[in-house]
């Protein structure tokens, strides 16, 4: 009769978990299909991306790539890609509920801890930016979050040899989808690592994570495809902390220097303030109210968050690295709130916090947006439907260049990239910012949003 009742409060909670996903899926659906169109600025890179997955079997830019082949199982299976990147994107990023809700439940030993802990995941402000306009970090947080929970039960567990190989996989899954994912989840299994220096069977169970992401780090370095070259920008963000000055805003619109830009920081500070006081808390709380195990992992993601909220180096940086705090702060704050012994004090508790955050996540859904107007994109297709096909695009500004790119033609930034002649120069109309345009250049299209004009001239590089 126990055993029976043990089963059914297990299978009770993970209706209860499931609903929370079911129910954050809803509302981020609602928010995908308010536009045919993807958003940010990164929308259409994913798009050319799986584009070229289907039509050519390889990805046209170089970046870690499993993110993009499991955007493309979905949209092959959808049988539209839009639709696949906006489904799959969503579904894979949600998964991560279930590892940080197990991963509470198993430290805190509380149910309403571990479920408090998927609100604050699926309703994190920040997990919506992620989610809709860096899906690649988005989906990279399934992946990192197993990596906790599997490293936990690793330690937790020393007779079952499962949870060390199911680790190991996490986190060479979360390398091959995205960078920023993969320092996190390596830099808290290296810091577990050293801090059980003196516990040989917990050392034992994190060795193979350990070398198998050391692994992956190593040939990132060496070989581009893996990790799609992104481990030099940890080396990019070690030479900005060096050498400071010009960085871009996080918006990517033009560079800025820091030193004249106080707001900027000024801004950020404020922004990682409080992801930075949650950290320092989570430390406190680690050593002062768990156990052995529990207390190092608790204490290791509270010093993750600590060290990623730091204003330290580029507001671009920083900006990324602070986005991170999506998948930190809920299993520090359910951990928190879990080992409370009063069960009513618990759910006020969550209430509160939730209160907190549900109106920030509404504001942050309302604000983002695709990078350019729908009507904008019409123009775009009308203006490519009547170009030939042999026609090389010229399109200096990312965003439409990535948008232009969905129609699968010729398009480079700058003349000195290549293509044959006749050149279509495409730009944004802009009131209050003149746009050079090249002798001889010949208008096209006058739309209300885009100009094209005609370059019949062949351009060399260096000439």
């Amino acid at each position: 009769m126990h055993r029976y009742l043990k089963y059914q409060n297990k299978i009770i909670e993970f209706l209860a978990l499931s609903l929370v996903v079911i129910i954050a899926f809803s509302i981020y659906m609602i928010k995908q299909f308010k536009t045919p169109l993807l958003y940010g600025i990164d929308g259409p890179y994913y798009y050319v991306q799986v584009l070229s997955l289907i039509k050519r079997g390889s990805l046209k830019y170089v970046d870690p790539p499993l993110a993009f082949y499991i955007l493309y199982v979905f949209s092959v299976t959808l049988n539209d890609i839009t639709l696949g990147i906006k489904v799959g994107s969503v579904l894979v990023t949600l998964l991560a509920t279930y590892a940080i809700h197990y991963f509470v439940r198993d430290v805190s030993g509380s149910i309403i801890g571990g479920i408090l802990t998927a609100l604050l995941f699926v309703f994190h402000p920040f997990l919506a930016r992620l989610c809709f306009e860096l899906i690649k970090n988005a989906m990279g947080l399934t992946f990192l979050a197993m990596t906790i929970l599997f490293s936990y039960r690793s330690c937790k567990k020393a007779d079952n040899k499962i949870y060390p190989i199911l680790t190991s996989t996490s986190i060479l899954l979360t390398g091959l989808t995205h960078v920023l994912d993969f320092a996190v989840a390596y830099g808290i299994v290296m810091l577990l690592f050293m801090i059980n220096l003196r516990n040989k069977n917990v050392q034992r169970k994190l060795l193979l994570p350990f070398i198998v992401g050391s692994a992956l780090l190593l040939l990132g370095f060496i070989y581009e495809p893996i990790m799609g070259g992104d481990p030099y920008k940890g080396i990019s963000y070690l030479s900005s902390l060096i050498h400071g000055g010009t960085a871009k805003v996080p918006s990517g619109n033009r560079p800025i220097t820091m030193i004249h830009q106080r707001e900027v920081i000024t801004h950020l500070i404020y922004m990682t303030s409080l992801p930075l006081i949650i950290g320092l808390a989570g430390m406190f709380f680690s050593i002062t109210a768990l156990n052995n195990i529990e207390r190092n992992f608790i204490f290791a993601l509270s010093f993750a968050l600590t060290m990623l909220s730091l204003p330290i180096g580029t507001p671009q940086f920083i900006m990324r690295f602070n986005l991170m705090s999506a998948i930190l702060i809920p299993p520090i704050l359910g951990s928190m709130i879990g080992t409370i012994k009063d069960r009513n004090l618990k759910i006020v508790m969550g209430a509160i916090i939730l209160a907190f955050i549900i109106p920030q996540f509404a504001s942050q859904m309302n604000n983002i947006r695709p990078s350019i107007p729908l009507e904008e994109y019409y123009e775009i297709a009308y203006l490519v439907s009547k170009t030939p096909k042999h026609v090389t695009f010229i399109v200096p500004d990312v965003r439409l260049r990535y948008w232009i790119e969905t129609f699968d033609v010729n398009v480079v930034c700058s003349p000195m990239d290549g293509g044959v002649p006749p050149y279509i120069l495409i730009f944004e109309k802009n009131p209050f910012r003149r746009v050079p345009i090249p002798p001889g250049s010949e208008l096209v299209f006058n739309g209300k949003y885009i100009q094209a004009y005609v370059l019949r001239v062949r351009f060399i590089r260096g000439k």
